[in-house]
């Protein structure tokens, strides 16, 4: 019987470097790991980089796709820009059941060398105003739970003085991490420079998530509405057969 050592020696060899990126951009991104600052951007600059995303609302076992469209805003040109998506927490429907962290049987983010709850993208560099788009397939089996699925985006680049930039949405926080850095003296959530230090970010960007249906489900909704529709039409129709014979016979 072979050793769990020999084992992790048969990883082929095509494989490998992919989960060393892998690896690499999730410590690179993930807050813990940061022990030296990072370059600070002004407040509401930071949101600006993702210029459009939008995800999918599939039936199970349907596929869709996550599509990010980034720009850059600043006057000088981004390198080394690095977007990262990763499936991270879940809200059924229906029974409300919630769950973050390593998900069971989540929708997989597919680009053609991953596949998995993570998805990285390699973009190069970045002209002023110029915009690159990056998506993912979305890939659901019929197994998949019914509910949303919260996606956090990370984006990471360089400018031309060898600053480093790291931008992260609300899911990469822990709720006390977020209230700490984002509560104001009235209890707002408030987002300033102070905030971004004390999460040790350049900037925060939005997140988005992807919707699981059910295909009976959404025919049960089809057949409520068409019902309500119909219920609307017969009260109509009596309504108006009602006032329209008191109508006529007042006339007479």
């Amino acid at each position: 019987m072979r050793s769990a050592a020999a084992r992790r020696r048969r990883i082929p060899l095509a494989v490998a470097p992919v989960l060393v990126v892998a690896i690499v951009l999730a410590a690179a991104l993930a807050p813990v790991a940061r022990a030296q600052p990072v370059s600070p951007l002004p407040i509401g600059v930071g949101d600006r980089f993702v210029a459009a995303v939008t995800a999918p609302s599939l039936p199970a076992g349907a596929s869709g796709a996550i599509v990010v469209t980034m720009t850059d805003p600043l006057n000088v040109t981004i390198s080394s820009l690095e977007l990262t998506l990763n499936v991270y927490a879940f809200n059924g429907f229906p029974g409300n059941d919630t769950a973050t962290g390593a998900l069971a049987t989540p929708p997989l983010l597919s680009t053609p060398t991953t596949s998995g709850a993570w998805a990285n993208f390699s973009l190069g560099s970045l002209g002023p105003s110029a915009t690159v788009a990056a998506s993912a397939s979305v890939v659901t089996s019929a197994a998949t739970p019914i509910g949303a699925y919260a996606v956090r985006l990370g984006l990471s680049f360089a400018t031309p003085n060898a600053s480093r930039y790291i931008l992260l949405s609300r899911g990469w926080f822990s709720a006390a991490q977020w209230a700490a850095a984002t509560t104001g003296p009235n209890g707002t959530t408030v987002l300033t420079a102070r905030s971004l230090a004390l999460l040790n970010v350049s900037g925060i960007l939005p997140e988005t998530s992807v919707q699981v249906t059910s295909t009976a489900w959404t025919i049960a909704l089809y057949a409520i509405f068409a019902g309500a529709v119909g219920l609307a039409g017969v009260g109509a129709f009596v309504y108006y057969r009602r006032t329209g014979r008191k109508s006529r016979s007042g006339a007479r």
